[in-house]
């Protein structure tokens, strides 16, 4: 079994935000959501589990919305 651990606790101060970095729309899409996409559709990953920080609760609050642990 393949558990995919998804590190989401970005502050995205580098990327000159106030936006959490997973919640940055890249093509109308979160940016997290690119990468759960991705991860969803490989054979190889049977799992995702997301890790956030106190520095990403609006992402915290989106992955739970979405089912994720």
């Amino acid at each position: 079994m393949v558990i995919a651990l998804l590190m989401a606790g970005g502050k995205g101060t580098r990327m000159r935000s106030d936006l959490e970095k997973p919640l940055i729309i890249v093509n109308g899409k979160y940016l997290i959501e690119h990468v759960i996409g991705a991860l969803q559709d490989s054979s190889l990953v049977d799992e995702i589990v997301v890790a956030t920080s106190p520095h990403s609760p609006k992402t915290t609050l989106h992955m739970e919305n979405l089912g994720f642990k």
